[in-house]
C-alpha cells in the first residue's frame, strides 16, 4: 500500500516569477556601484527556462532577453510584456505567504509576523523603535511587507506555479483579504480563476500627491455572491474554453462526447471578437442553428452598442479602402460574417484563429472592428480564391 511522508508540505515547483519591475545598476556621484528600482506598468516574467517564455510572448507580447537579477544568482530569461493584466488560477490550499522582512547583502536580517521577530524570537523590533506606524518610516530603516502569491498560469507549459511578489503596504492588506475570503468560502479545496492586474493608484497625504502601482487580485467568472456561497467558477478560463470548444467540435460531430455549450461561452464572453470566434466554432461543429445565430447576434449587439454620433459633427467615412456601392445600404456585418464562416467551413476548414489572421491580413483590422462593407470585401476575395 502506498503512503506519504506526513510532515512534507508538498510544495509545487516554482517555474518562474511575475514581477512589477526590476532593478538596474548605476554609479553614484562618488563612483560607487548601486542599483535603482525600475517600476513597470506591465507584467514582467522571468524564468531560468527560456522555453517557458515563448508561449508568454505569443499571449502577452514582449521579447525574450537574458537578464541578471539583483544579487549573485545565475542569469535568467525575461520578457517585459505589453499587458497589465494576466489571467491565472489560484491553486487549492494556501498560496499566500506574508512577512515583514529586512534584507541586506548578507541575506534576510529580520522576518516578523507583526508581533514576533522570528529569527531572534523577540517582540517586533520595528514597532519597539518606531511605534505602530513604523511602516511610514523609510524602507531602509524598518522592515517592509513581503507578500508572495503562488499562481498557476494555465496557458504556460509544465506543471508548477509562478510566484508574484510585492512589497506594497496596500497590496499586503488587499491580497490577504481576498485570498482569505476565497479560502473561507471554498474551504481552500478548489482552484479558482483570478486575474492579476497592475493598478495605478493615487494617495494624497500631508499635502503631497503620490502616484504608485498596486497589485490587484480580481475574481474571474464568478460573482461575489457565488464566491460567498462557496460556488466559484471552475478553472474553465475564457481563453482555454474557446480552444477546448474548437477541439471538442469534431468529437461532438462524431457523437463521441457532448459538444461545447456555446450559449454559456457566449454569456461569459466580454467582446464581439470572441462571439465571432464562437460563431465560427459552432458552424464548424454543425451546431449553428437559427436560434443560436440569433442569440450570438444579440450578444454582439449587447457588447458592441452603436456609438451615438457627436452633435453637429458630420459622420466621417471609413479610413480603410472599402468599395461602397452608391445607393445601396451597408450589408449587415453579422450576416456577412455568417456567410464567411459557412464558406470557410465548407471549403477551407480553417480554425477561428486562422480565419481571423486572414481577415487582419486583408483588412488591416480584426473582424470585430470591420463594418459590413469591409466584411463583404473579404467575402468576395474569399469566393474568388484571393485569400490563401
Amino acid at each position: 500500500m502506498s503512503g506519504r511522508i506526513l510532515t512534507l508540505q508538498r510544495q509545487a515547483r516554482e517555474l518562474g516569477r511575475l514581477r512589477m519591475g526590476w532593478s538596474e545598476p548605476y554609479t553614484d556621484k562618488y563612483g560607487k556601484e548601486k542599483r535603482k528600482p525600475v517600476k513597470s506598468t506591465t507584467w514582467v516574467l522571468t524564468t531560468p527556462q527560456r522555453a517557458y517564455l515563448e508561449p508568454a510572448v505569443e499571449a502577452w507580447g514582449g521579447q525574450v532577453e537574458e537578464w541578471q537579477p539583483q544579487g549573485n544568482g545565475a542569469k535568467v530569461w525575461r520578457i517585459v510584456t505589453d499587458t497589465d493584466a494576466i489571467d491565472a488560477i489560484l491553486p487549492p490550499g494556501d498560496p499566500l505567504s506574508q512577512a515583514y522582512e529586512m534584507w541586506s547583502r548578507g541575506g534576510c536580517q529580520r522576518r516578523c509576523d507583526g508581533e514576533t521577530e522570528q529569527l531572534s524570537n523577540k517582540p517586533c523590533l520595528c514597532r519597539a523603535e518606531f511605534g505602530d506606524e513604523f511602516h511610514l518610516q523609510k524602507p531602509e530603516v524598518v522592515c517592509r511587507p513581503h507578500t508572495r502569491l503562488n499562481v498557476v498560469l494555465p496557458d504556460m507549459p509544465d506543471l508548477g506555479v509562478w510566484r508574484v511578489e510585492t512589497h506594497g503596504f496596500y497590496a499586503a492588506n488587499e491580497i490577504a483579504a481576498a485570498v482569505d475570503l476565497i479560502r473561507h468560502a471554498t474551504g481552500g479545496t478548489v482552484a479558482v480563476p483570478v486575474r492579476l492586474r497592475i493598478e495605478p493608484r493615487t494617495r494624497v497625504a500631508q499635502g503631497k500627491t503620490k502616484q504608485f502601482l498596486v497589485l490587484a487580485l480580481e475574481i474571474r467568472g464568478s460573482t461575489a455572491g457565488q464566491i460567498l456561497a462557496g460556488q466559484p467558477a471552475t478553472v474553465e478560463l475564457e481563453g482555454t474554453a474557446q480552444r477546448r470548444a474548437l477541439e471538442a467540435a469534431p468529437a461532438a460531430a462524431n457523437g463521441t462526447r457532448p459538444g461545447p455549450d456555446f450559449y454559456h461561452l457566449a454569456r461569459e464572453a466580454r467582446d464581439g471578437k470572441t462571439i465571432r470566434q464562437l460563431w465560427t466554432q459552432a458552424n464548424q461543429a454543425g451546431a449553428l442553428d437559427q436560434k443560436l445565430a440569433d442569440f450570438l447576434k444579440g450578444r454582439i449587439a449587447d457588447l458592441e452598442p452603436p456609438a451615438p454620433p457627436a452633435a453637429d459633427v458630420p459622420q466621417q467615412p471609413a479610413a480603410a479602402p472599402v468599395e461602397v456601392v452608391e445607393g445601396e445600404a451597408e450589408p449587415d456585418a453579422d450576416t456577412v460574417w455568417a456567410q464567411i464562416n459557412a464558406h470557410v467551413g465548407k471549403n477551407q476548414k480553417w480554425s477561428a484563429e486562422e480565419l481571423e489572421k486572414r481577415v487582419i491580413a486583408l483588412l488591416n483590422k480584426d473582424s470585430a472592428e470591420a463594418n459590413g462593407w469591409e466584411l463583404q470585401r473579404f467575402l468576395t476575395a474569399l469566393r474568388n480564391g484571393e485569400v490563401a
